[in-house]
């Protein structure tokens, strides 16, 4: 890991102190610590499953409830089987997964019921965009600190202010939401997708914080001309970024081998956008609110 990056994260968690700071005194939030991992992009949950807690990673991009990996759910004793669930990923690849429903799971003193849990699919895991070979397969359980994943589906009844690297908050009464801006958004099976002009016109993207990097889709961009930063990677920056009535300024994206192809929507927008700007979402009103960190 070089130094400029550390010296980037040594801003974000600065700037996410004071920012922290300003929520700190609002009434009607629940904070919910998170761990978060700089070298994996990861921020992750405590969630309690049985009386055993498991750090999940929060994976706004998965539509599913939770995604556990294998051992995890060999663990949990009082599951019933439901129908195997279809899942594609950002390559378009399908995959089919055994899916159970369990009678409760807790963040702190907060209880979700009968959420559904699909196991972790290891192809899944291999196939994973931004993953380095060695954490692509025999690896990969071990290298990573986290048990799964916690999908959107499971905050659908919520309002959830995301502060990232240190918190979530569960929203009851959101009483500051004068400084910020309402985006044009849309939350269903799909994903939670955004309208943005840009540079390169008006686009849609998923906001997925699973993903460890904010990208486009390859055809969208004349390579020529463009160096690249690895192998088959390249970045470049939009200094447009307009969502609703806000300017939201200069967004980098990283834009991969043309083989890549986003089915739904023209980029993502990553953990690195949860980074930099405060992010509220109203599951249940299917709204969106955004405040850029300064």
């Amino acid at each position: 890991m070089n130094k400029t990056y550390f010296l980037w994260l040594f801003l974000c968690l600065s700037v996410f102190s004071g920012c922290y700071r300003s929520f700190e005194s609002e009434r009607g939030l629940v904070k919910l610590p998170l761990s978060f991992d700089p070298e994996k992009h990861c921020a992750a949950l405590e969630v309690e499953i049985e009386s055993k807690k498991y750090p999940l990673q929060i994976d706004t991009g998965e539509f599913a409830d939770l995604v556990l990996l294998d051992y995890v759910l060999k663990d949990i004793k009082c599951k019933i089987e439901r129908e195997p669930v279809a899942s594609l990923d950002i390559k378009n690849n399908r995959y089919l997964s055994p899916s159970y429903e369990i009678p409760q799971a807790k963040i702190l003193n907060i209880e979700f019921r009968d959420p559904i849990v699909v196991e972790e699919s290891d192809e899944f895991l291999r196939n994973s965009l931004f993953q380095e070979p060695v954490e692509q397969e025999a690896n990969y359980k071990t290298s990573r600190e986290v048990a799964g994943r916690i999908g959107r589906g499971f905050f659908q009844h919520r309002k959830l202010l995301f502060v990232f690297p240190g918190f979530l908050f569960d929203v009851d009464n959101p009483s500051f939401l004068n400084t910020f801006f309402e985006v044009p958004c849309e939350i269903s099976d799909r994903g939670i997708l955004l309208k943005m002009d840009t540079d390169l016109g008006s686009l849609t993207f998923l906001l997925d914080s699973g993903s460890t990097h904010s990208t486009l889709n390859a055809d969208l961009i004349e390579m020529e001309g463009i160096p690249e930063i690895q192998p088959g990677v390249r970045k470049i920056n939009s200094h447009r970024s307009i969502m609703g009535s806000r300017d939201f300024g200069t967004i980098s994206f990283y834009v991969f081998n043309a083989d890549l192809r986003f089915p739904h929507f023209d980029g993502i927008l990553g953990i690195d956008f949860f980074l930099t700007h405060t992010i509220y979402i109203d599951f249940e009103l299917e709204k969106i609110f955004l405040r850029k960190r300064k």
